[in-house]
């Protein structure tokens, strides 16, 4: 995919990263991604609005956050994740005033899902 086929929203703080995300067509049945690799960023489908837009975002986050805390699937126990959860939800909403701002403004779409077949 080609940086002109994705459009720059923001940059969100995760721990020592600053993770662009980015507004694009994902392919298949993903409606995001984290990249870790090379350069860290999130890909959303362009198509989402609303709270499934933010439930991707802050499921993405979540990745991007547990990258940068070194956990991985086996480690995760469920009281284990639901800790790491909540402290890195608070620390990326109190790190970036203006995401916060943003998930405001998106939850007032009345869609709430967005067009998935659309193209373009």
């Amino acid at each position: 995919m080609s940086d002109s086929e994705r459009k720059l929203l923001f940059k969100v703080k995760v721990g020592y990263l600053d993770v662009p995300v980015y507004e694009t067509y994902t392919e298949g049945d993903d409606l995001g991604e984290f990249h870790a690799k090379v350069k860290p960023h999130i890909l959303l489908d362009k198509r989402l609005e609303g709270w499934c837009k933010i439930q991707t975002l802050i499921h993405e986050l979540m990745h991007a956050a547990a990258w940068v805390g070194s956990q991985d699937n086996t480690d995760l126990n469920e009281e284990k994740w639901v800790d790491f959860s909540a402290a890195s939800i608070v620390m990326i909403a109190r790190d970036n005033p203006s995401l916060l701002t943003w998930i405001r403004a998106e939850a007032q779409n009345p869609s709430g899902r967005g067009d998935l077949t659309a193209k373009g």
